[in-house]
């Protein structure tokens, strides 16, 4: 689906407006980023282990 001029003008003007924590210049969150760097590698593994837990659930309910 492909977005008009003037639609993507007006949604970089509002994300110029709205941004969200610290970002580069590709839009990436460097907030998370530096966050999750200051886990260890154990941690970050927990952490993940944890959302890939969640999604498999809620894929469960997703089919019932």
């Amino acid at each position: 689906m492909e977005i008009s001029e003037e639609d993507r003008r007006r949604m970089e003007e509002w994300l110029r407006a709205h941004p969200y924590g610290d970002q580069d210049e590709n839009g990436i969150d460097l907030g998370s980023l530096r966050a999750n760097l200051k886990l260890t590698p154990l941690q970050r593994l927990e952490k993940h282990q944890k959302a890939l837990g969640n999604l498999l659930e809620m894929k469960r309910y997703a089919r019932t």
